[in-house]
């Protein structure tokens, strides 16, 4: 949707155009958690973090696709002029995580391949905890 609306990301989904659209999409993700056996605040609650991480993904991916369209530069060019800031100003006794990460490759992927990961592990691991609350709930 937001590939072919690149539009979208500047909508608000804080408040929101009400219409058929957001209402239809509301009632998927709700129809996907509504007989898990989860509490009515819980199913809202997980269909609301489901819904605001794919929106925040699908946005973020947008903007990416825009801004490379609009300067022509990738990602990893624009960072790759920004090593100055590595080189010069960063302090590893300010920043032993980041150093540490850094030498031990935490941050070897290329920005598209750390961006993708970034998002498949945020989601995966939320799905995990709401199919967790599941299983809990209907154990007890």
């Amino acid at each position: 949707m937001y590939r072919s609306h690149p539009w979208l990301r500047h909508v608000s989904t804080v408040r929101p155009p009400l219409g058929p659209g957001m209402l239809a999409e509301r009632e998927y993700v709700l129809s996907t958690l509504i007989d898990t056996g989860l509490t009515p605040p819980q199913v809202d609650a997980a269909a609301t973090a489901v819904s605001t991480i794919v929106h925040a993904t699908a946005s973020l991916e947008t903007e990416s696709v825009q801004l490379e369209r609009a300067t022509g530069q990738s990602h990893d060019a624009w960072w790759g002029e920004r090593m100055e800031l590595w080189d010069e100003y960063f302090d590893v006794e300010r920043h032993p995580s980041m150093a540490r990460l850094w030498h031990s490759g935490g941050f070897a992927r290329n920005a598209a391949e750390a961006t993708v990961e970034a998002n498949e592990f945020g989601l995966h691991r939320l799905l995990d905890g709401i199919a967790r609350l599941v299983e809990d709930r209907r154990g007890s």
